[in-house]
């Protein structure tokens, strides 16, 4: 049995099963083609018969591939590949994994040694100065409406939410306004299907006062339409975000895009509470939210800054008495002035 007949037969139909997303799906069957791609001149091993030499190929085989932008796959990347290969090797033991039950067609799977983890910076995260300074710059940038909306309002608005709720770009160009809730004054997060709610999202009156502005704008407003309907090819949104941040004055080395106001507001979150910060960024635990979000210069600064001097009251030693020569009798000792 190979890896693709172990997944499409005994993985794929629990995944569906527990109504995972499109894009995870998408994820574990891509997995599932460059685990092949590696075995391509090769003799691809049973899947039951998979040893830790065979992992290690895998992983020297994703070191070698490249992402859409031609640079070699990140550590990070790699990790991901190898953690939705160790559920499809678990369900040839008997304990099988988290989702699937095991086949018992052996012991124990290989063991997967992972790269190790790579977490970004704290400097990433945009400063509240920055945020204000970017927004100001793409409010006075001159270009074709968005859908009918001003170009400036248009990006107002939408850095205005993402900035009050931390809200992922990708979410953000995709919400429909049947997922805007105005009288509990939250967002649902739907997933693929568009029926499940993913995770939800506060609004403050900020929030609340751009989504009006964008509903009265809006030429047609239906539940299945688009609030920010971007018009263009989603990578273009980038271009146009790098050409704010240019205008700011924010130098290159800190153009850190949308991503940053999303840690941003997850960093201020955590000031207060970091299990508020965990369900308002929509993560499972709160160590992913820390992790990944927390950036500690912008939590700990204020309260550092808040810690009340300690000065010292030591006092300092007495000046030592200094011996005075007088002419014709050598030097002589006066410390009995003191």
């Amino acid at each position: 049995m190979k890896l693709r007949e172990l997944y499409e037969k005994h993985y794929l139909p629990v995944l569906k099963e527990n109504n995972r997303s499109v894009k995870t799906i998408n994820s574990y069957t891509k997995t599932v083609q460059r685990w092949e791609d590696t075995f391509a001149e090769k003799q691809e091993p049973d899947a039951t018969k998979v040893t830790k030499e065979h992992v290690n190929m895998f992983k020297k085989h994703l070191a070698t591939c490249r992402g859409l932008k031609g640079n070699p796959f990140a550590d990070n990347t790699i990790r991901r590949y190898l953690r939705e290969l160790s559920p499809l090797l678990a369900v040839t033991t008997a304990s099988g994994s988290r989702d699937c039950p095991g086949l018992g067609l052996r012991a124990a799977k290989p063991k997967i040694e992972m790269p190790t983890e790579v977490f970004r910076d704290a400097e990433d995260t945009l400063t509240f100065e920055e945020i204000s300074a970017w927004m100001e710059a793409a409010k006075n940038m001159k270009h074709v409406p968005i859908d009918g909306i001003e170009y400036g309002i248009w990006w107002e608005c939408f850095l205005t939410l993402m900035y009050n709720t931390g809200i992922r770009v990708g979410t953000a160009l995709k919400m429909r306004w049947d997922w805007v809730d105005f009288r509990n004054h939250i967002i649902r997060i739907k997933k693929a299907d568009n029926v499940k709610t993913k995770y939800i999202i506060s609004l403050n009156a900020e929030a609340m006062e751009v989504l009006k502005t964008m509903q009265e704008l809006s030429k047609t407003v239906t539940k299945n339409s688009i609030v920010f309907k971007w018009g263009m090819h989603s990578q273009t949104i980038y271009y146009h975000a790098n050409k704010h941040l240019k205008a700011a004055g924010i130098p290159q080395e800190r153009r850190f895009k949308f991503h940053s106001i999303r840690k941003h507001f997850g960093s201020e979150l955590m000031k207060e509470s970091l299990a508020a910060a965990a369900k308002g960024l929509g993560h499972r635990n709160q160590q992913t939210a820390l992790n990944y979000y927390g950036n500690s210069k912008q939590m700990c600064d204020p309260f550092v800054e808040r810690i009340t001097p300690i000065r010292s009251k030591i006092t300092p030693p007495p000046i030592a008495p200094q011996p005075i020569c007088v002419p014709g009798s050598g030097t002589v000792n006066i410390s009995w002035l003191w």
